[in-house]
């Protein structure tokens, strides 16, 4: 199994826009996992998180209940991750 820790305090409308999160989301590869984490974030990410998540067994979403910056961030989807081979998105 492989994971992808996503970051997305502030950041997720973007990253959707962008794409960056429908190509983690649409990953070809069987076992693979999407973990976002919401850093405390004031706008709508939290909920675009969920949304995003809602349904999948692919996508986990881990919210904080303070902003700690990014490198707390994507350690914590790391320490999160369910296996062996880990990749992040910043």
């Amino acid at each position: 199994m492989k994971s992808c820790s996503i970051p997305v305090c502030h950041t997720l409308g973007a990253r959707i826009t962008r794409g960056d999160l429908p190509s983690a989301f649409t990953e070809s590869v069987k076992d693979f996992e999407t973990i976002l984490v919401d850093d405390d974030s004031p706008d709508k990410t939290r909920e675009l998180a969920e949304r995003c998540a809602n349904g999948s067994n692919k996508t986990r979403v881990i919210r904080r209940l303070k902003d700690h910056g990014l490198t707390p961030s994507i350690q914590e989807g790391i320490n999160a991750a369910r296996c062996e081979v880990v990749a992040w998105m910043d």
